[in-house]
């Protein structure tokens, strides 16, 4: 193998005067360098070398360890190159920090040098940033659509020393006029798909922003297979999109993936759709249950619980009503590890539609007690819950269940100073005893 180095020509032009590229020829042999070619490689590098071009410290420590013995080319071309940014760097800093400044902030000239530029403006800085990526970052889409002008494929899709490239940071910065511009330029789709040092891809970053305009975009020409990858911490985009609350990327996405996909569970065991629940994201619950259907609504997580009973156990209000009419019998009465039924819930946490679909279909079980005795009614009694406590009675509660204190729904009502609560409740009392000494019988009265 030769490695030939000549003056860079107009590029390097700013260079020609000090002689800092003079030619200077490496012979290497492919695969190791014996004693004799590691002589000429010694000779040629370092005798032959301009004295402006200094040899990094790696170089010299890979000379004195290898000097009679043997060195992959590899090692030696990236020293090379290494050498040759580096000096590219050291006489153009100047205008390269300007340039930079002016693509990040923008300024009157930034165009101009953009076009007027002898060096190609694919150089990084300390970070591993180009120009491209600081344009992006600053949002300004005719910056950027100037450098797409002038640069080279390879430099457009340039990941900085975080992975970033500058399509991240367009979706990042949720900037939707940038992000058409580098979708436009084309070439390789896979490059739309890179990955960040955390795993994350572009569509993994507009899925966090919630912008559907970007998403929409990524998806009609990236390739489908990457619409489903995990970051480090084991988020899809689908799982970002629903903790960002987008229901529209959900479906955008749930709609390209397979349904097996979609249905998943975390390696803690949730489903999206629990994850929906805990966030408490109404419209992404809505769009997700009729892509689960009721069979696969009984998936338990994380906590042994179904994304419904997840929803009724943090309070999830608006989660929950989405539910209405999907829940069956047995996800109403199944026990937690309290051993307490959907209506414990919704009784303290007043879930109007939980009780309402559980007085319709579970009505038999309006009365179980939990591991302390304790039945929906001592919930609503207690935290003054008036409506359920009304619905509980109509459908004929019992009033005098103790719990393990020995307190009854009415101790529970008095003892947290629901008076008016707890007078319902007396009231009810004498007229169910009146009704009994009485002989007569009433209905159970429905909720509707």
């Amino acid at each position: 193998m030769v490695v030939h180095w000549q003056k860079a020509g107009w590029s390097l032009e700013a260079a020609a005067m000090s002689n800092l590229f003079a030619p200077f020829r490496v012979e290497i042999q492919l695969g190791t360098v014996t004693t004799q070619a590691w002589a000429e490689v010694q000779h040629n590098i370092i005798y032959k070398c301009p004295s402006e071009l200094q040899v990094t410290e790696n170089m010299k420590r890979i000379i004195d360890a290898t000097n009679g013995m043997s060195i992959t080319a590899d090692i030696l071309l990236v020293e090379l190159d290494h050498i040759h940014k580096q000096a590219e760097y050291e006489v153009n800093k100047d205008f390269l920090s300007r340039l930079w400044k002016g693509c990040q902030f923008g300024n009157g000239r930034v165009i101009e040098d953009i076009h007027s530029a002898k060096i190609k403006l694919g150089v990084k800085d300390k970070d591993g940033n180009t120009a491209l990526h600081f344009a992006c970052s600053g949002g300004n889409p005719e910056i950027v659509a100037n450098l797409l002008d002038v640069l080279d494929e390879e430099d457009v899709h340039v990941q900085n020393a975080v992975g970033q490239t500058a399509l991240h940071l367009a979706c990042t910065e949720g900037n939707v006029k940038i992000a058409e511009k580098l979708l436009a330029r084309g070439g390789n789709r896979a490059n739309f798909s890179l990955q960040n040092k955390q795993g994350e891809t572009a569509l993994h970053m507009a899925c966090k922003q919630g912008n559907l305009d970007i998403v929409e975009r990524l998806l009609a020409v990236m390739d489908p297979n990457a619409a489903n990858l995990q970051n480090k911490t084991g988020q899809t985009q689908l799982r970002l999109a629903v903790r960002a609350g987008s229901a529209e990327i959900v479906a955008a996405l749930s709609g390209r993936l397979d349904i097996d996909d979609v249905r998943s569970q975390d390696k803690r065991g949730d489903t999206i759709l629990h994850l929906a629940c805990i966030m408490n994201h109404d419209e992404v619950v809505r769009e997700l249950i009729p892509r689960f259907g009721r069979d696969h609504l009984k998936m338990k997580g994380a906590k042994g619980l179904t994304a419904f009973r997840e929803a009724c156990q943090l309070g999830s209000n608006r989660a929950v009503r989405e539910f209405s009419g999907w829940v069956d019998d047995d996800d109403l009465v199944a026990l937690n590890s309290l051993r307490q039924t959907a209506l414990h819930d919704a009784a303290k946490l007043n879930l109007v539609s939980v009780v309402e679909d559980f007085l319709l279909k579970a009505r038999a079980c309006v009365d179980a007690q939990d591991q302390d005795d304790n039945t929906a009614l001592h919930y609503a009694c207690e935290e003054g819950n008036a409506y359920i406590v009304k619905a509980l009675l109509d459908v004929k509660a019992q009033i005098d269940l103790p719990n393990v204190s020995g307190q009854t729904p009415c101790d529970a009502a008095e003892r947290n100073q629901h008076f008016d609560i707890a007078r319902q409740l007396q009231s009810e009392v004498r007229r169910r005893h009146w009704q009994r000494s009485s002989g007569q019988t009433e209905n159970c009265v429905s909720l509707a």
